[in-house]
């Protein structure tokens, strides 16, 4: 009799060995019929290339070989707790329950986002659980609107959110802060960064997530805050957010990050694009940065994301505040990313002891990137992995460079321009 312990061992090695059968089963007609599966993929997306040159932000072929290699590596890498993927549609949330917000508004009211209503749909998130915002912007100020627990809330066509010029340097445009169990659909966010009406501080956010959980956005467009498009991170006690999920989000001109993610246990970006993000540092697209050692970067999963032209990297992970008295452990998977031209680095990890006090502290665990697409980078510079904590790893399968000048660069070149800025092993697998 197997013991159902020993029989957890054996399932993921007999997964394996299934796929390996699969894919050596379907590598002997591949020759046969490359020819049909060979065809050049654009990467469609709002924004994508140059806004006055119309450039892709990736040409590729894909054969069998690849295609089977990406969706079997990804049943493997997804976590647990990760949405499972579906075909892109545009979801409305709208229910015949829903409440319409428009029944709040005044007698009266505008419909050019140019009267604050802040109190008046304040009130009505406090009061409605599933609750639909009208087809026109609405003006609010920098209080921001906070979203309590237990709330569905959708966006028409032609919503928006405009915040009214601030002289604050922190704000949440839409708070979700404590709060559990929460859907956004079709957020549309524009803020002051043009408008504002002070010059310090850099922590105007779209939309905040704070010590909350089970939150799912869901095509979100968020353009030119003072800050981040949207934060993820801490809230007094509750150190980390979990669950969350944010699907075909469209971040483009913040000043600071397209996302930043300072605490989380299970989140997945999905079809994330995240471009031209610039103004104060550090300016990425995706931005993994740790304020404490008591936060957490565990079950991770971005598929699909895709960040150009931000003025620092595309994505980012930084670490080093991480570093405490204790032992931590982050676990990073990275499927697909696109970056064209960002203007630092296209991908970047940082992992340092900050003093030599923390003798005891440590960081550990797996970064995976699959399938990677790296693009343009201004200074040559695809990578950077630089770190002193020896048990931190990174893995890249199937890595595609160009250089500044859009030439691909071969397996020995990548493979060499890729370990040329790292300083721990870097694991590349070219298959």
């Amino acid at each position: 009799m197997i013991h159902f312990e020993k029989l957890k061992l054996i399932l993921p090695l007999l997964l394996l060995f299934i796929n390996a059968c699969n894919f050596i089963s379907s590598n002997c007609n591949v020759d046969k019929r490359k020819s049909e599966n060979k065809k050049q993929l654009s990467y469609n997306s709002p924004g994508l290339g140059s806004e006055k040159s119309g450039d892709t932000i990736a040409n590729s072929t894909d054969g069998e070989i690849e295609m089977f290699f990406i969706r079997n590596m990804r049943k493997i890498l997804v976590p647990q707790n990760a949405e499972p993927y579906s075909n892109r549609y545009v979801l409305t949330g709208v229910l015949s329950k829903s409440y319409n917000l428009i029944n709040e508004l005044p007698k009266g009211f505008v419909r050019d986002g140019s009267v604050d209503y802040t109190a008046i749909i304040q009130r009505a998130l406090n009061k409605y659980e599933n609750i639909v915002f009208p087809s026109f912007p609405l003006l609010i100020n920098d209080q921001g609107l906070r979203i309590p627990s237990d709330r569905s809330i959708s966006f028409l066509k032609g919503s928006e959110i405009r915040l009214k010029p601030s002289l604050k340097g922190k704000y949440s445009i839409l708070e979700i802060s404590g709060s559990n169990n929460i859907t956004l659909y079709n957020p549309v966010i524009r803020g002051d960064r043009f408008t504002h009406l002070g010059d310090s501080g850099e922590w105007g956010m779209g939309i905040s997530i704070r010590g909350s959980k089970n939150v799912n956005i869901y095509n979100a467009k968020i353009f030119d805050c003072w800050g981040d498009g949207i934060y993820i991170g801490q809230a007094g006690e509750k150190i980390v957010s979990e669950k969350i999920m944010i699907k075909d989000a469209f971040l483009k001109k913040n000043r600071r990050d397209g996302i930043s993610v300072i605490s989380v246990d299970g989140l997945t970006l999905d079809n994330v694009y995240a471009g031209f993000n610039n103004g104060t540092l550090p300016m990425c697209g995706i931005n993994f940065e740790t304020n404490n050692p008591k936060c957490e970067i565990k079950n991770v999963l971005v598929i699909n994301p895709r960040t150009e032209r931000n003025n620092g990297s595309g994505i980012q992970i930084g670490l080093s505040t991480l570093i405490g008295e204790t032992h931590k452990n982050i676990d990073i998977k990275i499927i697909n990313h696109i970056d064209l031209s960002s203007g630092n680095i296209a991908f970047k990890i940082s992992c340092y002891k900050r003093t030599q006090k923390m003798v005891n502290g440590s960081v550990s665990g797996t970064i995976d990137v699959l399938n990677p697409s790296w693009l343009k980078t201004s200074n040559n510079k695809p990578l950077v992995f630089k770190t002193d904590q020896p048990n931190l790893r990174l893995q890249i399968f199937k890595p595609k460079v160009t250089n500044a000048k859009g030439l691909r660069l071969n397996s020995l070149e990548t493979n060499d321009i890729l370990k040329k800025y790292s300083n721990q092993i870097l694991k590349i697998y070219d298959f």
